[in-house]
């Protein structure tokens, strides 16, 4: 019989005194620490195996939002002033009631209302902030600096994330290669296994190979930015195709 009990946390954490904004979990898996802000202008780290209190991290005003570096070496806060508050979590100093506390070495100031969401790219050399002001903006973790600001939103920006390029994305205006692409085209007709759609494949996998070469032996560009990226919707669907094929063959 399946229990109607409600499970029960294996720790709580009550040190805020406002309501809890964000909660990020480092890497570590049951040894992580984590990561809560708060409106109570204090950012506070857990460790889980033990359910002990850290550091207490106090800031100038509230702290909406926050984003721990994928090697947890930094912390970086948003606040309701529109300043992103930047902590260097390798470079713990002693507060006045004894426990552990960390240096701020940044404060990213560019946004002109209250930060709302934060997120790292994938190498963690990128930060990009998302505000109540509208805009989305990416800084540069090392210097500090805004690098760009998309201001299309006529709203907050109350997500963001950091993704890889995916296939239709792609700019093939600074490849090169020989291969003709009216032979690579979508075509309507029997492929190896009877069944009607892209071309079989073995035939992919040819194109595949042939724009391989062709790309890293630097030849001549003889097709459109477009042409590339139609080629690689075509490659991108005929992989999940077969990935997704060979899957349902497992079940």
């Amino acid at each position: 019989a399946v229990s109607s009990a409600l499970p029960s946390p294996s720790v709580t954490w009550s040190q805020h005194t406002l309501p809890v904004t964000s909660v990020v979990v480092g890497a570590g898996g049951c040894e992580a620490r984590v990561c809560s802000s708060s409106l109570d202008k204090t950012v506070r780290i857990f460790h889980i195996p033990t359910g002990s209190s850290l550091a207490a991290i106090s800031l100038p005003c509230p702290i909406n939002t926050i984003a721990l570096h994928p090697c947890d070496s930094f912390l970086y806060c948003g606040g309701a002033d529109g300043v992103i508050y930047g902590v260097d979590l390798c470079a713990p100093i002693a507060s006045a009631g004894g426990s552990a506390s960390f240096r701020i070495p940044q404060k990213l100031a560019g946004h002109t209302a209250a930060i709302l969401c934060l997120t790292f790219s994938v190498e963690g050399n990128l930060i990009v902030s998302g505000s109540r002001d509208g805009t989305a903006k990416v800084w540069d973790c090392s210097s500090g600096q805004p690098l760009k600001t998309f201001a299309g939103h006529s709203g907050p920006v109350n997500f963001v994330q950091v993704m890889l390029r995916p296939p239709e994305l792609i700019d093939g205006s600074h490849l090169k290669c020989s291969t003709s692409f009216a032979s690579l085209a979508k075509r309507h007709e029997i492929d190896d296994e009877g069944t009607q759609g892209f071309a079989g494949p073995n035939r992919m996998f040819q194109v595949m190979m042939q724009v391989g070469v062709a790309a890293a032996s630097s030849s001549s560009y003889s097709g459109s930015s477009s042409e590339w990226k139609e080629l690689a919707m075509s490659m991108h669907k005929f992989v999940v195709g077969r990935l997704l094929d060979s899957s349902s063959e497992e079940v």
